[in-house]
C-alpha cells in the first residue's frame, strides 16, 4: 500500500511537467508516421520489398522503442528526487526499496501504455490508408507481447536514475535508446545481415521486438526464445533497480 500511495505522488509529479510526457506519446507517432509516408512514397517494386516500414510491421517495432523514451523520463524523474532533499526525507520512512520502485514504476507503467494505444491506434488508421490493415486480435496480442519489454526499459531507466546523477543519467540513457532502435531491427531488417543479427541478439532488444511482431503475426521463428529472453530481461531489470535503490538508500542516509 506505501507504493502505491507514493505512486499518487509520483502522478502527480508527472502531471506538473506536460511537456515531458508529451514527448514521450507523441515522438514515437512522430516517427511511425515519418516512416510510412517514406514507405507509401516509393515506387512500385521497391515498396513491395520494403515490408518493414509497412504500419503493421513496423507498429509493433515503433511501439518497442517508444519504450526507451520511458526510459528516459523514469531515470530523469528519480535522478531528479534524488538531487533534492525529497527522497532524503522519505528514506528515514518505513519504504522499501520495493515500495519506491513500484511507487515509480505504476505511473510509468500506465503512460507507456498509453503511449502504445496511440502507436497502434495511428498504425490502423495509416495501414488503411497503406492497404495493410491491422488486425484487431493481432493488435491485442502484439500489445499483450510487449508488457514485459515496458517493465524492462522502466526497470533500466530506474536503475540508471539510482545510480547517476541527474546530469549524467540523459547521457548513458540516450546511447540504451540508440542501441533498442538500431539493435532491435525496429527500421531495418537484420535478418539481411546475419552476421550483425548474431551479435545483436546477445541483448534483449531484437529479441523483444521480434516477440511483439511475431505475437502480431500468431507466431514466429525461435519464438520461444524471444518470449524466454524478454520476460528474463524483465525481471532481472527489476531486481537489479531494486536492488540499486536499496545501495542508494543506504548510502544517502549514512
Amino acid at each position: 500500500m506505501r507504493g502505491l500511495y507514493f505512486g499518487g505522488r509520483v502522478t502527480r509529479e508527472l502531471l506538473r511537467d506536460p511537456l515531458s510526457y508529451i514527448f514521450c506519446l507523441c515522438t514515437p507517432m512522430a516517427m511511425q508516421l515519418l516512416f510510412f509516408l517514406i514507405w507509401y512514397n516509393m515506387p512500385g517494386a521497391a515498396r513491395e520489398n520494403m515490408t518493414i516500414f509497412r504500419a503493421d510491421t513496423l507498429a509493433p517495432g515503433i511501439a518497442y522503442f517508444g519504450f526507451s523514451f520511458i526510459m528516459l523520463f523514469a531515470s530523469l524523474l528519480l535522478s531528479r528526487d534524488r538531487s533534492t532533499a525529497f527522497l532524503t526525507r522519505l528514506y528515514a520512512t518505513p519504504m522499501s526499496a520495493a515500495d519506491f520502485l513500484i511507487g515509480y514504476a505504476l505511473p510509468l507503467f500506465v503512460l507507456g501504455i498509453g503511449q502504445m494505444i496511440l502507436t497502434f491506434s495511428l498504425a490502423a488508421i495509416l495501414g488503411a490508408v497503406g492497404g495493410t490493415p491491422l488486425t484487431f486480435v493481432g493488435t491485442l496480442r502484439a500489445a499483450l507481447a510487449l508488457l514485459p519489454s515496458l517493465v524492462f526499459f522502466i526497470g533500466v531507466g530506474l536503475l540508471f536514475g539510482a545510480l547517476l546523477s541527474q546530469n549524467a543519467a540523459p547521457g548513458l540513457v540516450s546511447v540504451v535508446i540508440t542501441l533498442s532502435g538500431v539493435m532491435g531491427g525496429v527500421w531495418m531488417p537484420l535478418e539481411d545481415m546475419p552476421k550483425l543479427e548474431r551479435v545483436f541478439s546477445v541483448l534483449p532488444f531484437v529479441h523483444g521486438v521480434r516477440l511483439a511482431r511475431g505475437a502480431y503475426r500468431g507466431g514466429a521463428e525461435h519464438f520461444g526464445l524471444h518470449l524466454g529472453v524478454t520476460l528474463a530481461a524483465a525481471v532481472l531489470a527489476a531486481a537489479v533497480a531494486i536492488l540499486a535503490m536499496h545501495l542508494a538508500r543506504r548510502r544517502e542516509t549514512r
